[in-house]
């Protein structure tokens, strides 16, 4: 799909499209800004001749970046596997443009047989190392972002739980893209790799479980002062109508 293309009357009431190509007519000032309908819009990697971003894209991200829609660069994982494309960068680039990524696996049709599942386990396992080892890295990667917030999960209902154990995706975009192109194995291959890194990163599972409680009470402690917040503001906000509506009452005559 061409970038101009979502501005037909048939994708008025879409609030998601992913896999967005640019030719020479997408730069028209037309398309410099996005329909506000959508929410979440996808565009395939470009690069040059040294594995940059192409210019043509970059200015198109930073010009749709203005918006509140959440923006992501699709990256044909074969650029990575073969080494057109460094993860470092992207994660660097994201960064700085701000825009999430999605790393195609092979069976994606921007990917087809180009790479092996073997390969994109490998393009998994280096991404999911160069992302924590980025300090302070808080962009999301699918499908590296989506295995880290199941097993925080995990860690925060137990491997038993029923919740765990009849856990599967429900994302469109997810099942679409990833689920429905990928065997079990495979992907349970990967997210082995994505446990096995985070683990060594925090030097062993009862090191990450210990960081994973102290996020969740963090989030735990910040919602509580958040609704503690919101009462206390509810409250102010009532006493200060009530007092108004008392000084607004008429004084009353004698023998009324």
């Amino acid at each position: 799909m061409l970038l101009q293309e979502i501005f037909k009357p048939e994708y008025a009431n879409f609030t998601e499209l992913y896999g967005i190509e640019l030719d020479a007519d997408s730069s028209q000032p037309s398309f410099l800004s996005p329909p506000q309908n959508f929410d979440a819009l996808g565009f395939v990697f470009r690069h040059d001749a040294d594995g940059l971003i192409d210019e043509q894209l970059l200015d198109i991200l930073i010009e749709y970046n203005q918006t509140n829609m959440n923006i992501f660069i699709e990256v044909p994982s074969q650029l990575l596997a073969n080494g057109v494309v460094d993860a470092k960068y992207l994660i660097q680039l994201s960064t700085n443009v701000g825009f999430m990524i999605s790393l195609l696996p092979p069976g994606n049709v921007f990917v087809g047989d180009a790479i092996t599942a073997e390969q994109y386990q490998t393009v998994i396992r280096d991404f999911t190392i160069q992302m924590v080892q980025k300090q302070n890295y808080e962009k999301f990667v699918v499908p590296v972002s989506n295995f880290m917030e199941y097993l925080m999960l995990e860690c925060l209902l137990g491997k038993d739980s029923p919740v765990i154990k009849n856990f599967a995706p429900a994302n469109p975009y997810i099942k679409e893209n990833f689920s429905s192109v990928l065997s079990v194995e495979n992907s349970d291959a990967f997210k082995k790799d994505i446990r096995e890194v985070l683990y060594d990163y925090y030097g062993g599972q009862e090191n990450f479980e210990l960081v994973a409680n102290m996020i969740f009470n963090g989030v735990k402690e910040k919602s509580r002062e958040i609704y503690t917040q919101h009462v206390n503001d509810y409250l102010h906000q009532q006493h200060g109508t009530a007092e108004q509506g008392e000084q607004a009452q008429p004084e009353q005559k004698q023998g009324e």
